[in-house]
């Protein structure tokens, strides 16, 4: 899956179907998302997320799979560098205007979880 969407970076379709399947992964196990890492999902989860922050479909995705992440400690320092804490506060700016609760809640969820590690 990760070499596929590295594959079609530019692909919103590619990315936000990548992304669902790497939600649900990386739901409630932390051994996988401890692979998905490894693998360098945290990195295009990131990078999808930049190329595509005004697209609602793929933002979602992402921002569930690094709010997912983000229940490892040790991965919120990573995280935070990779700028998703700066894009989830784009993206929750963004949906207080357009009024999506749900997105707003994951992006909180996302910069609570980075905050709560000193990022």
């Amino acid at each position: 899956m990760l070499t596929f969407l590295s594959m079609f970076p530019a692909d919103a379709e590619v990315q936000a179907a990548g992304m669902a399947t790497l939600v649900s992964v990386s739901s409630r196990s932390i051994p996988c998302i401890q692979a998905m890492v490894a693998g360098g999902a945290h990195v295009l989860v990131a990078n999808a997320l930049y190329r595509f922050l005004s697209n609602s479909d793929v933002a979602v995705k992402c921002i569930s799979v690094a709010a997912n992440m983000s229940n490892i400690p040790e991965l919120c320092p990573v995280l935070s560098k990779l700028g998703l804490k700066i894009m989830a506060q784009q993206l929750m700016e963004k949906q207080y205007v357009n009024g999506d609760d749900s997105t707003r809640k994951l992006a909180e969820y996302l910069i609570l979880n980075l905050e709560a590690d000193g990022n």
